[in-house]
């Protein structure tokens, strides 16, 4: 018979969120583009790490800029959680909207 195996998710160690967000905290103090991040999540599936967040950018930082830098960003915290994969969402400065106002208007949390 075979044997079947379940993978559950589940939320990584704070110390762990704490890392990311000193990449991310780095990045920024290097990048003048990038202008803060929200929604970051994170999960653990077995030995891999997914890791989800929304970085801003200032006004008028070009498409190609905050594609590039999203790239570093990116770069730079899986260099630092190894076997990870992280998705990272390019948002404008303004799109941010306090947790009260989501669902309203033309941004909605995903």
């Amino acid at each position: 018979t075979r044997s079947s195996r379940v993978l559950v998710d589940e939320a990584p160690p704070a110390e762990e969120l704490d890392r990311i967000e000193d990449v991310i905290a780095a990045q920024r103090a290097d990048t003048p583009e990038i202008v803060g991040y929200h929604k970051l999540r994170a999960r653990r599936a077995g030995a891999r790490y997914y890791v989800d967040l929304h970085l801003q950018f200032r006004r008028g930082t070009s498409l190609e800029q905050a594609h590039a830098t999203a790239h570093a960003v990116r770069g730079a915290i899986e260099a630092e959680i190894p076997q990870s994969d992280v998705l990272i969402h390019t948002e404008p400065e303004g799109s941010f909207r306090p947790p009260e106002e989501e669902g309203r208007g033309p941004y909605r949390a995903g």
